[in-house]
């Protein structure tokens, strides 16, 4: 999953730039930074997993993967709200 963030992270802030208008660093800063933060995340948590996952492990871990897949899902939800209400 961590290996996926950069790009979506890069995603986000072409949304935010072009679905949106907002392009300024103070508001595009979080994903800025977890643009070229979460490349080592990565690669340090894939090799965490290789040497510490069991199989008895690999179950929980799927579910709060998909728990964190689903609030990525709903990151910008606030926003488009704020868009469709007229206020962004």
């Amino acid at each position: 999953y961590e290996s996926q963030v950069p790009k979506i992270m890069q995603t986000k802030l072409e949304g935010l730039r072009d679905w949106y208008g907002i392009d300024d660093f103070h508001s595009t800063r979080f994903f800025v930074v977890h643009k070229d933060l979460d490349v080592s995340h990565a690669r340090v948590e894939g090799e965490a997993i290789t040497r510490h996952v069991t199989h008895q492990l690999h179950s929980g871990i799927q579910c709060i993967t998909n728990q964190v897949l689903s609030a990525w899902w709903g990151f910008l939800d606030g926003v488009q709200l704020e868009r469709t209400n007229g206020k962004a």
